[in-house]
């Protein structure tokens, strides 16, 4: 799955090459409905999964959720607890969908509404017992999904929508078959048929649900019967037990199954984390690319100044020394006096004319000054070379870090790929919870036939 992180684009989940995408710009209804559009006659399975689409994704599926997997899911619950009547109108309510995907979700509620159709005859025939007055009543039931003689009843809800023509067609094609098995098509299809025509054949002969007419006797002894019943009786509990075991593993495939899923979601906000990080690490390195840009212009005005300061130091210094041998002369000559110093470490004269001393003065106060603005200048220049190798340090780290940041955005998206690859093995296995759930209802119906198994009476 690819998400472009863009306020008004997104790609939604696909397998297959060209993945759908959705502008949510201009016409957003129209840009949505042409996504639903592609669902309606996709084959690509993994545009109709939406377990672990990212949230800003799943926005795009609330319709086709609320329109369609939310009254689905009703009628599967409906359907387990045996309120038949709810299940038919959770079905038929999905039906009205106006962008059921033609292959797959199409034969979905087809199939959903036959096994609905079986299940709720089986409850009534199994409740008439031997009486018969009340067969009808489920052959009518049965008759929805095939007539006695094969016919396809054109007035049944499994029929009359038109999505359904190419379902009508695969079940006469099975119901003119002499063996069922031999007829190449989804045996999801083909059991409600068989089922159906199975007993309304039995109700025709005058049989109850067991396969026995009213006033049928057996031929056995009542030991003989009763040694049957034990073991009826025993493999009834063999049924039961291998239910709950069946049910147990399709649950706990399930939770599997949904650990998978969160998996996936978790290696999805892990990618999308992680290629957060490289935009962040990216933005890092412009960061430290503008210090270094700061400590080399540091470094370049440093050294400028350095530099002109040292080539007019000396000249300075020549002008000090003017300048005060300037202003002491300005005197006249009867007021010009010797100056005699001594006791001092930086400065000494020896009877030396006034102007002279303060000369000398001057260039000694103007060299040591001048000195110490050198040195100044040169640390300057010193930390700023220093502090632009530091800044060219963070540079190299910023990029190091953006190089580890990309790395670890494969990973997670390696990651990623991973869960989806197990989730898709998880959904295709034989046994998948789905299979399991499967075989626990046949568990179930078989240990409630053989638990009510009754010959009428004995001889």
């Amino acid at each position: 799955m690819s998400e472009k992180r863009a306020a008004d684009l997104f790609t939604v989940i696909s397998d297959q090459d060209g993945a759908p995408q959705i502008s949510l710009s201009g016409d957003k209804a129209a840009n949505l409905t042409a996504l639903y559009k592609t669902m309606k006659v996709t084959t690509d399975l993994s545009l109709l999964h939406i377990q672990a689409v990212p949230a800003p994704t799943l926005v795009a599926y609330l319709p086709y959720i609320y329109f369609f997997i939310i009254p689905m899911s009703l009628g599967d619950c409906y359907l387990a607890s045996g309120d038949y009547t709810l299940a038919q109108a959770a079905f038929l309510d999905a039906l009205k969908y106006p962008y059921l995907n033609e292959t797959v979700e199409v034969v979905q509620v087809w199939t959903r509404l036959a096994q609905t159709y079986v299940a709720w005859g089986d409850a009534a025939y199994r409740a008439a017992g031997d009486q018969a007055a009340s067969w009808p009543d489920a052959a009518a039931i049965y008759g929805k999904v095939i007539g006695a003689d094969g016919a396809i009843p054109a007035n049944s809800p499994l029929y009359g929508d038109p999505r359904f023509a190419g379902l009508r067609a695969r079940a006469a094609a099975i119901a003119a078959a002499a063996d069922p098995t031999s007829v190449e098509d989804n045996s999801a299809v083909a059991l409600p048929l068989t089922k159906a025509r199975l007993r309304l054949s039995q109700i025709a002969a005058g049989q109850n649900f067991l396969g026995f007419t009213p006033d049928y006797l057996p031929p056995f002894s009542f030991e003989s019967l009763q040694t049957s019943a034990r073991y009826l009786a025993e493999h009834a509990g063999t049924m039961e037990q291998a239910y709950i075991q069946f049910k147990s593993q399709a649950e706990s495939e399930e939770f599997r199954e949904d650990q998978m899923n969160q998996q996936i979601e978790l290696a999805a906000a892990s990618l999308r984390l992680e290629a957060d990080g490289v935009a962040q690490a990216q933005a890092g390195v412009q960061v430290a690319q503008r210090s270094l840009d700061y400590a080399t212009t540091q470094w370049t005005n440093a050294k400028d100044a350095a530099t002109k300061f040292a080539s007019v130091r000396w000249e300075l210094e020549e002008l000090t020394q003017l300048d005060a041998w300037a202003q002491a002369s300005a005197v006249d000559h009867d007021d010009e006096v010797k100056l005699t110093i001594s006791g001092y470490d930086s400065f000494s004269a020896d009877h030396e004319p006034r102007n002279t001393v303060l000369q000398r003065l001057a260039a000694r106060r103007a060299s040591l000054t001048d000195g110490l603005e050198q040195d100044r200048l040169n640390r300057e220049v010193a930390a700023a070379k220093s502090y632009q190798a530091v800044a060219q340090a963070q540079v190299a780290q910023a990029q190091a870090g953006v190089t580890v940041a990309q790395q670890r955005v494969a990973v997670a998206g390696l990651q990623l790929r991973q869960a989806q690859d197990s989730r898709e093995f998880l959904s295709l296995r034989e046994f998948s919870s789905r299979h399991w759930y499967d075989m626990a209802q046949v568990m179930k119906g078989l240990a409630v036939i053989i638990s009510t198994w009754r010959p009428a009476r004995a001889g």
